[in-house]
């Protein structure tokens, strides 16, 4: 594994092409903080080609002008480290697929990225930075319908899917209540038996919502086992319960597993899921139920829902 610090000398020099103004800075250093993320976590091992996809506004689900500067700046910074070779937009034929979501929150700019195996759409490893937003102007961050109606129902279903996991609270980023989401490590093998703890400070309702690395994303609370979904404050609950008898095991192949969390002060309908078959797996199909649900915490007052979220790295079994 190559080091971050190795990395960040590598791409170094890219600041010093960029005048040194202070908004400037904030988006390079953004762009930069935002590439090392990825790059520091994946593997040496020779030449990696990566072709740099879309970047998707979050509130439209759409392409829009700023899309295109982050693509560019992302490309240009990615092609500066060392055993990396960036592909043209829209390659088939590569190692790994880079592509991300953004959204604009006063004067944050939050920009996700999600790196995935150019072969099985196994996601690699993610990234999130925020960089001051200032000087970006609204019109920068006009849709261009034109460009979001060419999304087939995968990529739709991905964009989606990061909408609901990327999901964040509005104004100064102070929680109105805590919500935590853990496992016992972070590193588990495929194979490997997990479980999923949470706990808030206030009576709430809980959401927990687990994106595995086929990209997959499945309901694991409420479940068959756990069907009401209120949590009373302070207490710890797993997934799955001590007295469920039966276990989750990891799902391959290997690469990062996501996990959000969402507590609302009141109960939201907006993804009723069918509990009778077992644990509820969201597919392309219902891709408007995730975002309605996204929609609804959205349209909540700031102090009547928060959220968390974690990672698991996933390792191929044995070893």
């Amino acid at each position: 594994m190559v080091s971050s610090a190795d990395l960040k000398m590598r791409i170094d020099n890219l600041t010093g092409k960029l005048p040194k103004t202070t908004e400037l800075v904030a988006w390079d250093e953004g762009i930069r903080d935002l590439v090392l993320q990825i790059v520091s976590r994946v593997p040496s091992a020779g030449v990696l080609t990566v072709a740099v996809g879309d970047f998707i506004e979050g509130r439209s689900g759409g392409s829009v002008p700023l899309s295109g500067l982050i693509e560019s700046d992302v490309r240009t910074t990615l092609a500066q480290v060392e055993d990396i070779r960036v592909l043209e937009k829209g390659n088939t034929v590569s190692d790994m697929s880079l592509s991300g979501l953004f959204r604009r929150d006063g004067d944050v700019l939050r920009v996700n990225a999600t790196l995935k195996d150019g072969k099985s759409g196994a996601i690699v490893t993610a990234a999130k930075v925020s960089i001051n937003a200032v000087n970006i102007s609204g019109r920068d961050l006009l849709p261009q319908n034109a460009m979001s109606a060419k999304s087939d129902q995968t990529n739709s279903y991905d964009i989606v899917v990061e909408q609901i996991l990327s999901l964040a609270g509005n104004g100064d980023d102070v929680s109105p209540f805590n919500v935590k989401v853990w496992t016992d490590k972070t590193k588990y093998r495929i194979g490997e038996p997990v479980i999923f703890y949470f706990t808030a400070d206030r009576d709430c309702y809980i959401t927990l919502l687990d994106q595995g690395t086929s990209g997959t994303l499945r309901v694991l609370f409420p479940n068959p086992y756990q069907q009401d979904n209120f949590v009373r404050a302070g207490k710890t609950y797993a997934v799955p319960d001590a007295a469920a008898g039966y276990e989750i095991s990891v799902d391959g192949p290997s690469g990062v597993e996501r996990v959000k969390v969402i507590a609302t002060l009141r109960k939201t309908d907006q993804l009723p899921v069918d509990l009778s078959k077992g644990f509820y797996e969201l597919t392309p199909q219902d891709g408007s139920r995730i975002r309605d649900l996204t929609m609804a915490v959205k349209k909540l007052p700031d102090q009547q829902w928060t959220q968390g979220y974690t990672e698991l790295y996933i390792l191929p079994s044995g070893g």
